[in-house]
């Protein structure tokens, strides 16, 4: 049995090998050389050399036809990349920015007649993060070869992964450990703050995760404006049923003194509060001015209206695909580490008649 699976996986890396050989020297329609030059080339035995064109043929890379010889299939010469997630994307409660980065990708991918497969492992938000690819078939794929590059997602920032990472052997890029990378952008936060403080807000709270209170008293300081702990809200995960709805009520309930703008970092939290608004009746723009992370595309809209901090999912797939390809290619990535871009729409529903000061600009001087 020990020999059994020995074959087998030796089987397995000459048909990785024998991918690559017809990745550059072959084309679609032909017919590989004889298998004794192909012995030669490659340094494997006659029975290794059948038993891994099986394997080909069986994944539809290659026709045997007996007696006539062994042909090149279409998707032996197409290239085939892998979409990794380690965050599992299937989670009733993620943000569609996470589901939309991989579909972009595909779509990317499909536009330009390369396949992609992709593969979701088993991380939920809040858990403890595992040190390795946990999807099933990624590593059988890159060790047998089926893959020639792979585009990273959502993934640890262990130290175990990092050393994982260090041997990965196919071009990737996306990973944080790459120098090929998408990065959300530092001064969301920032740029929230200044949006409200431009229409007129002085009293702030904030609904986030995965931000600091510290973070948030010194963007308020920066302005001379106050912070209150008891507005600050960022410890529930928005994987948990509720959770923004239970936090923006505490942060209402707080204090006798009510916030006159309200920051929210995250989508799936600004749902939840949006809720709770609604319950409680706040008049929204009159009462709070709503500043929330939003993702272009989203068919989620505020019943009351919000100023969008929004980013666009197709703007990072578009990155990450033609970073792939560059690689591939063996051309220079044009620009290897690119910052997501947030745009501020304000809606139309928030017009008032008086005109509204921006107050950043003031409190700068």
């Amino acid at each position: 049995m020990k020999r059994t699976k020995q074959v087998q996986r030796l089987s397995q890396q000459v048909a990785g090998e024998l991918r690559k050989y017809i990745a550059a020297y072959c084309k679609a329609g032909e017919a590989l050389p004889p298998v004794r030059q192909l012995m030669v080339e490659l340094g494997i035995s006659h029975s290794t050399l059948r038993s891994a064109q099986s394997l080909l043929a069986q994944e539809g890379y290659l026709d045997i036809r007996h007696g006539s010889g062994v042909y090149v299939c279409e998707r032996a010469v197409t290239r085939r990349i892998g979409i990794y997630s380690e965050l599992d994307l299937l989670q009733p409660r993620i943000s569609t920015y996470h589901r939309e980065v991989v579909r972009g990708l595909r779509r990317y991918f499909k536009e330009r007649g390369v396949l992609a497969d992709v593969y979701l492992g088993e991380a939920m938000i809040g858990q403890e993060e595992p040190d390795r690819p946990t999807a099933n078939c990624f590593m059988e794929d890159v060790e047998a070869g089926r893959l020639d590059g792979v585009v990273f997602t959502e993934t640890p920032t262990t130290e175990p992964w990092l050393k994982w990472s260090a041997g990965f052997p196919l071009p990737s890029v996306g990973g944080w450990w790459t120098p090929y990378r998408f990065q959300m952008p530092q001064d969301t936060m920032k740029v929230g703050v200044e949006t409200l403080i431009g229409q007129g807000c002085r009293h702030l709270a904030l609904l986030a995760w995965g931000h600091s209170a510290d973070a948030f008293e010194q963007c308020l300081t920066g302005y001379g404006l106050d912070y209150r702990s008891g507005w600050c809200r960022h410890d529930l995960e928005p994987s948990l049923a509720g959770a923004g709805w239970q936090e923006f009520r505490e942060i209402w309930s707080a204090y006798p003194a009510k916030p006159d703008g309200l920051l929210i970092l995250d989508d799936v939290l600004a749902e939840d509060a949006a809720k709770a608004i609604a319950e409680l009746r706040i008049q929204v723009p009159e009462q709070l001015r709503v500043v929330a992370h939003a993702n272009k595309g989203s068919e989620f809209g505020f019943p009351f209206p919000a100023t969008r901090l929004e980013m666009d999912p197709a703007e990072e797939a578009e990155a990450l695909g033609s970073m792939m390809l560059a690689l591939l290619d063996g051309k220079p990535v044009a620009q290897p580490e690119k910052i997501l871009t947030v745009k501020v729409v304000a809606d139309e529903r928030a017009q008032t008649t008086s005109p509204v000061k921006t107050m950043a600009t003031e409190l700068y001087q």
